[in-house]
């Protein structure tokens, strides 16, 4: 910016520093979309399993409402209001492997869970639940989630602070695999 400047004022016939292709990144992967109609019916398959029933509310929230897997695996009972209608993001969780684990006698590969703002830094985000979709969170709300303010909305099955972000994609890519969407993943 400082050359294209130095070249607009004249002190300079042309800009050394233009790479050409330089700001173009190519993306890493292709990125699959499902239709609605196919979100609907992966969202369907988990919940007629009962080893992922949980996360068919978590699948929507986070297609319909715009939320990051960090955010909905961080959604607790209060972050919903009493109708299903608003959702209130306000934290997200990432698990980091934890550098010190071998020294604390721990397995090599133990995580540290971290609770910050989201990704954006937002202090409060409020997005509108669809009414399509609220049946589905106050049925979830139900049947999965623990009494109390601070309950998660999705449990761990085997224990930790919060669901992984693994199971959580193995399963999202087997009911995808079952509807004919093999290219899809959650991550």
């Amino acid at each position: 910016m400082i050359c294209n400047t130095a070249v607009r004022d004249g002190l300079l016939d042309r800009n050394p520093c233009q790479i050409v292709s330089a700001t173009n990144a190519k993306p890493k992967r292709k990125v699959s979309v499902a239709s609605t109609v196919e979100l609907h019916a992966i969202a369907d398959k988990l919940g007629a399993d009962d080893s992922s029933a949980q996360l068919k509310a978590l699948v929507l929230l986070a297609a319909w409402c715009g939320l990051r897997f960090s955010e909905v695996s961080e959604l607790r009972r209060k972050d919903v209001n009493s109708e299903c209608s608003v959702l209130t993001v306000t934290r997200a969780v990432t698990h980091r492997s934890d550098p010190n684990a071998a020294e604390k006698g721990s397995a090599a590969k133990a995580e540290r869970c971290r609770i910050d703002s989201t990704k954006g830094n937002e202090d409060v985000r409020v997005v509108t639940i669809p009414p399509h979709i609220r049946d589905d969170v106050k049925a979830h709300l139900q049947r999965h989630v623990a009494k109390g303010d601070e309950a998660l909305l999705s449990t761990p099955g085997r224990g930790g602070c919060h669901l992984h972000d693994r199971v959580f994609n193995d399963a999202f890519k087997r009911a995808a695999k079952s509807v004919g969407r093999d290219d899809l993943s959650a991550a």
